[in-house]
């Protein structure tokens, strides 16, 4: 299993409130982006769909390992 196949493709939603807050959120599919895009817009917000790159940099080691009993 490689990760980054799963986040190759990526969208990101931009939603502007009326106070000037920014909220960004990332979707790994088309139909999840505009669906959050139209909800916020029913809202009377600014929402912009953009298709976004994300590039691996590295892996983070866990800070502790969890043991199942």
């Amino acid at each position: 299993m490689n990760p980054e196949d799963f986040i190759n493709g990526a969208l990101a939603v931009v939603v502007e409130t009326p106070h000037g807050r920014v909220r960004r959120r990332l979707y790994l599919s088309l139909k999840a982006a505009e669906n959050a895009a139209r909800r916020a817009r029913d809202a009377g917000h600014s929402a912009t769909v953009l298709l976004v790159e994300l590039n691996t940099v590295g892996e983070v080691a866990p800070a502790f390992k969890l043991e199942v009993a």
